[in-house]
């Protein structure tokens, strides 16, 4: 579908009735907009799929109650590393009462507002009520219940690391992956957990179990990375790291090895489950640790504990929120952009093609009436088809302008099939083999009907006769995203509505919000590849609980996601440990640069490559296990041997958050070693060309062009980080750091340009070859690096980049929204992310389970997309200039609370295209907000 990327904007100002309207309280508009968006069940869950998330921050739960009443946990902590470098699970247990529960009447509510998940099994008044919380202060998950009637309450370990295990399936980062069909120099093996007997405490029986690494593959990691000489100056993170769970409660006892049981029935119990995570110099140290921990409690006062658990989370809520409403002049559902032409009897890569005859097919830009159709039937077609082909014409037909699907989309074909493959055959098809960007009108499966919009289909087992003609049609009405399917004339399929977008929006944007602090706030980065919350799947390692998709490693361009919403969320605490994980790493990444590189990078340089363990080093199957021929310290995955430019980024976004929350000492501890170390690697790793400036070969652009010569994600970077580290100020940036990088500045290659029959375009590369991946890395110049963008030079230029790009994809890491935002694509943007926040894992019942996509369950980078996609569309700062609704559809109310650079925080409300109050803290930076309308 050709859309016009036309789009006039008015610089509306703030005008009074924009300043002075009502202030924006946040009671007013917070705890029944949050509770809202409140996870609901009337029904318990068979298994682990039917979880709900909870966490602290760095300790968490999949919680879950099955068909018996009895309730279930996986636990997980963010740095529970194993002697394999693999993050494992830390148990599961079990919670039973006695007598036992029916849930004939079942409640489950997971309660955002206070970071708890209830539970209420019986009759109203005569239910068993349960209440669960992570701590929001203490390593503790607290399981709360009453019951009716006197009861006892029975936990026990229901554990599968009893004893050591050949893991059967390694993933890409785990460290004895094998790498391009070579073995790896030793099985994996997971060794048993360890659970002492049972001891008495203050408050009650405590059941303890933890994990010891005993054996470490640090040493074979730098041997194989050929930095043995670096080993002795090392402090191993992974040898005689201790990890594990202890459970107590008031009146509980030994109930044999591995469960504790109420001494005597009562209606109130109350379980505790305490987690810690130490480098301990042996195991005995660690199980005091842990008992001390759980001990030191019993002082405490549990309901001032559960108020300021209540507190924090209040907080957390009253620092940012996007709650969406939508107008009378809200937009519709509309279908996703591509740039194919119309194809009659085959897709987009020439297959699928129909058996039979196509007679006739008119195509328009509009639902067609249940009338309109049956009057087809007689040969009373509407006359404002846009698109009319008959037997013998083309098989492509050019896209037309007027087919933007805003108000939907009619196709209607006459045909005479013959037998299909089981795969169907396409009558008429305009999207991507594979995706959801478009749509299609086909026999799937075999000789059905399906008529596919977006994501979403109408499907019909219409055992369409061989030989015999019929007149099909498929319609879809953007206005409430129904999909129809008819047959001569008659409706014979239809999909349900979509729900409102609003609805669809908040949701996402609260939950993700949500599972980001559950899990946030650890020793260890948040995983891209499924947080804390990852559960077993069949069919990946026998089941094991502890397998993840993609294994231990850090991509830098998956993680990143995850972070970026959190300034302007103004959840700063939560990026703590994503910039120390890269921080402490990198005097190793100098040290690996000087003994690799040698002088080929100046002292101090050094840049990390795409894909890390969390202390520092490229993963081992990234590394190559198979050297022969290899270059010493040579990378040897094609996708990560010269991509680094994820050290930009990094450095960029340390930036921002100095920007929005100044900090001298992060400035100091962070912002200029890495600065240093990665500038310095930049100006000196690469060759100069005649002129002086810097020739970016051997590169590669992000992990798409393998072969590369002046990549422009390394350019684009360079020109956006280095300007903010000169303004930084003198009290941060001396002169001699001031001289280095205004010369590396200069030094640098123009932006890759080039031109298209619609106009000069962005490139990937000045250079580019051996395509490997489908990302865009040529709009990265308008995120994350936002040299263009609304309000700056060359819109047309960058839109049109956008219209041409080669990777249309609306899951996971796939960054189109926010992309879409920058250009000042309101409609785009609005369609994308309501389309990505309908998407979620079809095992899992938590509706913000995404994926698996291209990574795993939950895809933190799918949802972490819809959060910088709303905030984009919302507000963009560019140094001190605030633009508000530089993308935000007219038809979607709203009311915003976001943060900006210099501690600012905007209150306000949005009413048919308009600010309707707005209230700026600090006042005085009234002056520097732009108020944009798209009209």
């Amino acid at each position: 579908m050709a859309r016009s990327s036309s789009q006039a904007w008015i610089v509306a100002g703030l005008l009074t009735s924009a300043v002075a309207g009502p202030a924006i309280a946040r009671q007013e508009v917070s705890p029944d907009a949050l509770a809202a968006t409140d996870v609901v069940w009337a029904s318990p869950s068979r298994d682990e799929h039917g979880s709900m998330p909870i966490g602290n921050g760095d300790l968490a739960a999949n919680v879950w109650w099955n068909e018996r009443g009895e309730l279930w946990m996986y636990l997980s902590k963010s740095d529970a590393w194993d002697d394999n470098g693999r993050l494992l699970k830390l148990g599961r247990i079990a919670i039973a009462l006695e007598p036992a529960m029916t849930p004939e009447s079942f409640r489950q509510r997971l309660d955002l507002s206070e970071g708890e998940i209830e539970c209420s099994i019986g009759p109203e008044g005569r239910a068993v009520e349960f209440h669960v919380r992570a701590d929001a202060h203490r390593p503790v998950i607290v399981i709360e219940i009453e019951t009716p009637e006197p009861a006892t309450a029975r936990v026990s370990l229901e554990h599968w690391r009893n004893a050591a295990r050949d893991v059967k399936e390694l993933s890409w980062s785990d460290v004895y992956c094998s790498d391009h069909n070579a073995p790896g120099v030793q099985p994996t093996i997971t060794g048993a957990d360890i659970v002492p007997p049972i001891e008495a405490g203050p408050l009650g029986a405590e059941l303890l179990w933890y994990h010891f690494n005993d054996r470490t593959p640090i040493p074979a990691t730098f041997a194989l990375q050929g930095l043995g000489s670096l080993l002795p100056g090392y402090r191993d993170p992974i040898l005689h790291r201790a990890f594990g769970c202890l459970v107590t409660g008031p009146t509980l006892e030994a109930r044999g090895e591995r469960a504790l049981g109420s001494a005597q029935p009562s209606r109130r119990h109350r379980i505790e489950v305490w987690a810690a995570t130490q480098q301990a110099t042996d195991a005995e140290s660690f199980t005091t640790t842990l008992r001390s921990l759980a001990r030191s409690a019993a002082a405490d006062s549990p309901e001032r504990c559960a108020e300021a658990h209540r507190r924090w989370w209040d907080a957390f809520w009253g620092r940012s929120w996007i709650r969406v409403s939508e107008s009378c002049l809200a937009r519709t559902f509309r279908l996703p952009d591509n740039r194919h032409p119309v194809r009659i009897g085959l897709d987009s890569q020439g297959g699928n093609r129909f058996r039979g005859r196509i007679d006739n097919v008119l195509v328009y830009s509009r639902p067609l009436g249940a009338e309109e159709i049956a009057a087809m039937t007689n040969g009373r077609a509407p006359a404002d088809a846009v698109l009319a082909w008959a037997t013998g014409g083309p098989e492509e037909v050019p896209d037309s302008v007027t087919l933007d699907g805003s108000t939907g989309v009619s196709v209607a074909a006459w045909i005479t099939p013959e037998t299909q493959d089981a795969g169907g055959g396409r009558i008429v098809d305009k999207a991507t083999v594979g995706s959801a960007d478009g749509w299609l009108l086909d026999t799937y499966p075999g000789n059905s009907l399906r008529f596919s919009a977006g994501s979403v289909a109408a499907t019909l087992d219409a055992h369409l006769t061989p030989g015999k003609r019929v007149f099909v049609v498929g319609t879809y009405d953007a206005r409430d995203g129904r999909r129809r399917i008819y047959i001569d004339g008659e409706r014979v399929a239809e999909s349900a509505a979509e729900p409102p977008a609003s609805e669809t929006v908040n949701r996402a944007y609260a939950l993700q919000r949500y599972i980001t602090a559950c899990a946030g706030r650890g020793g260890s980065p948040i995983k891209f590849n499924g947080s804390l919350f990852t559960v077993p799947r069949n069919g990946h390692d026998e089941g094991d609980p502890d397998y993840r998709k993609w294994g231990p490693g850090y991509w830098f361009q998956n993680t990143r996601l995850a972070y970026w919403p959190l300034l302007a969320s103004g959840d700063v605490d939560l990026t703590d440990a994503f910039f120390a994980m890269y921080r402490d790493a990198l005097p190793l990444a100098i040290a690996r640069s000087r003994t690799v590189e040698g002088d080929r990078v100046a002292p101090g340089g050094a840049a990390f490559h795409e894909t890390i363990a969390f202390w520092g080093l490229p993963d081992n199957s990234t590394f190559g296990w198979k050297r022969d021929g290899a270059t010493a310290g040579e990378v040897l995955n094609p996708y990560i041997r010269h991509y680094r430019s994820g050290s930009i980024e990094l450095l960029g976004m340390a930036i921002e958050r100095y920007e929005y929350r100044p900090d001298e000492e992060f400035a100091h501890s962070t912002i200029l070693p890495l600065a240093d170390a990665f500038l310095t690697f930049y100006a000196s790793f690469y060759p100069r060309n005649p002129d002086g400036t810097i020739r970016f070969e051997p590169a590669a652009s992000l992990e798409t062009w393998h072969d590369a010569t002046d990549p422009l994600p390394e350019i684009a970077g360079l020109r956006w980080v280095i300007p903010k580290l000169l303004a930084l100020g003198p009290t941060l940036v001396d002169d001699g750091r001031r001289s280095v990088w205004t010369a590396l500045l200069r030094a640098l290659p123009p932006i890759p340009r080039g031109g298209d029959p619609a106009g000069p375009v962005l490139r990937p590369a000045a250079r580019y070859g051996s395509l490997a991946n489908i990302e865009n890395p040529e709009l990265y110049a308008i995120f994350p690096y936002r040299l263009f963008g609304v309000g700056k030079p060359e819109l047309d230029m960058a839109r049109r980049t956008y219209d041409l790009r080669a990777n249309r994809t609306n899951v996971g890491w796939c960054q189109d929204s926010i992309q879409a935002a920058h250009l000042g694509l309101a409609e785009e943007a609005a369609s994308l992310v309501t389309r990505r926040a309908a998407q979620k894992d079809a095992k899992s019942r938590f509706p913000a389970f995404w994926g698996p996509n291209f990574d795993w369950v939950p895809d933190q980078d799918h949802g972490s997309n819809i959060l910088t996609t709303m905030q984009s569309m919302l507000m963009q700062c560019d140094g001190k200039r605030i633009l508000l609704l530089p993308a935000w559809p007219r038809g979607w109310d709203c009311e915003f609370r976001l943060h900006a650079p210099g501690n600012t925080v905007l209150t306000g409300s949005v009413r048919d295209g308009h600010v309707a109050a707005l209230r700026v803290s600090p006042p005085e930076r009234l002056e520097d907000v732009t108020i944009l309308r798209a009209d």
